[in-house]
């Protein structure tokens, strides 16, 4: 899971760094024309794992039932991983 985590996260850094050469792989997965891509403010992915950004998904889903039992983020977050902050 460690190898997956920071692979998903040097993913990310590099798409955000490098969307020229990121559009043509969205382009043909999306079905999107590349024109568009070339043209289209995009969005940056997330390269770090914030447990305070992703709580209020977990307070959410346990006040409509999703979850059964509270838990801090913190405790879901292996803190070796890349780009993890406190």
């Amino acid at each position: 899971m460690r190898t997956f985590a920071r692979v998903v996260a040097s993913a990310a850094a590099y798409a955000n760094s490098h969307q020229a050469q990121t559009a043509p792989i969205m382009a043909e997965f999306t079905g999107v024309p590349l024109s568009s891509f070339e043209h289209m403010t995009r969005q940056q992915q997330g390269t770090a794992l914030i447990p305070s950004l992703i709580q209020p998904s977990i307070d959410a889903a346990l006040k409509y039932g999703a979850l059964k039992k509270y838990f801090p983020a913190q405790e879901v977050i292996d803190s070796n991983v890349l780009g993890f902050k406190p």
